[in-house]
């Protein structure tokens, strides 16, 4: 059974409202309403296409999102899983941008309890993550140690580094069998990714070049964020210290407001990605809004577009398998580490905040009570808390 367009819209929409707490909390919420839910796939083939969209520049939970899109509803699907996913953050951010960046201090009780809902979100995710990412002990100290070397070396580089080397140590030392999956196929036609690859690769090498020939705000908006969106692997956070150089030090945004966006995403549902709407309405109004969030998810659907067609193919291969599995575990690792930082460490830090993260977490897990109803009690207790230091 598939679905049209339009339930796959509405289906991501709600995601898109109670998706706090970064891509890997995305990935675990995706993974229980798609696996266990719905059964559109297998949690091993999901387990798959989160590998493949780590290795991808751009936000890998909403590419994950755009690819569960296309395989139920094709490239109408995939269109409508990334509006549905990403709509209630980049509205309310770009609103946000418009009418002002201020936030008041009562503010700050809600956003607080929505932390520590992410935080209980995340250790949920670790587990169930960990229970098939992690089955044997070899995987389970590759997942240790992509942790530990997270802290050694946290930057970008150091993360995406440890994703190589776990890569290549599946690739040459975890070959395992091939699998045939047929329950979470997508079939696509090589022609299509081909021509997929045709448009990254104008679209790689046009918008620069329209960029430094033409003049408009506009256009320059969609180059920096373009820019954005291909430079970055991982998504989330390690987007900021790029859009800061594209928006801050050209004097497009003042750092200030920069900053106070910065917060204000911190206690929205949805992809970080979204904080482009924001920076967008603030340099430019809603047209700017529009572009600069059309412009940062562009070049990684366009390349998930691209590499579909042959993952199918691909993932026959054992030493692929092998691959797979070990980015798996470095997953794990990964997670392990926004675990901890910044999860806990900005979430937690006196008595109420260890019993609000103890009643999320029981409501999530033995309780099984929905998300979005977690997420409300966490803020509006975070709000009451603050009230009473």
């Amino acid at each position: 059974m598939t679905e049209s367009p339009w339930q796959i819209f509405v289906l991501f929409l709600r995601l898109g409202c109670i998706s706090f707490g970064g891509p890997m909390a995305h990935v675990v919420l995706m993974r229980r309403e798609f696996t266990h839910r719905r059964v559109w796939l297998t949690e091993a083939r999901f387990d798959e296409l989160f590998a493949l969209c780590q290795f991808l520049p751009g936000p890998s939970s909403s590419q994950l999102g755009m690819a569960l899109g296309l395989k139920r509803a094709g490239w109408p699907g995939m269109l409508a899983a990334w509006v549905g996913f990403t709509l209630p953050s980049a509205t309310l951010l770009a609103l946000a941008g418009l009418v002002g960046t201020a936030l008041p201090a009562t503010a700050n009780g809600w956003i607080h309890g929505l932390k520590i809902f992410a935080l209980a979100v995340l250790a949920h995710a670790a587990l169930a993550m960990g229970r098939t990412l992690c089955p044997d002990r070899e995987r389970v100290t590759l997942a240790a140690a992509v942790m530990v070397g997270t802290f050694v070396w946290p930057s970008t580089m150091g993360m995406l580094g440890l994703l190589g080397v776990a890569a290549a140590w599946g690739w040459f030392g975890m070959t395992r069998g091939a699998r045939e999956d047929v329950l979470g196929r997508i079939d696509l036609p090589v022609g299509a990714g081909l021509g997929m690859v045709g448009v990254f690769g104008v679209f790689l090498l046009g918008v620069p070049w329209l960029a430094g020939t033409a003049q408009g705000l506009l256009l320059d908006l969609f180059n920096a964020f373009s820019r954005a969106g291909i430079l970055v692997f991982g998504g989330g956070h390690v987007v900021l210290p790029l859009l800061s150089a594209e928006v801050v030090d050209k004097g497009w945004v003042a750092a200030d407001t920069f900053l106070a966006g910065y917060g204000l995403v911190q206690g929205m549902p949805g992809p970080m990605f979204s904080f482009a709407a924001f920076l967008g309405a603030a340099t430019a109004g809603l047209p700017g809004a529009l572009v600069a969030t059309v412009a940062i998810f562009l070049p990684g659907a366009l390349l998930l577009a691209a590499i579909l067609p042959w993952w199918e193919r691909l993932r026959q291969e054992p030493r692929a398998q092998g691959l797979i599995a070990a980015v798996g575990a470095a997953s794990v690792g990964l997670l392990l580490h926004v675990l901890f930082d910044p999860g806990w460490r900005l979430a937690i830090g006196q008595g109420s905040d260890y019993c609000l993260l103890a009643a999320a977490l029981v409501l999530l897990g033995p309780w099984r009570q929905a998300p979005w109803l977690v997420a409300m009690l966490c803020a509006t207790s975070g709000w009451l808390l603050s009230l009473h230091p």
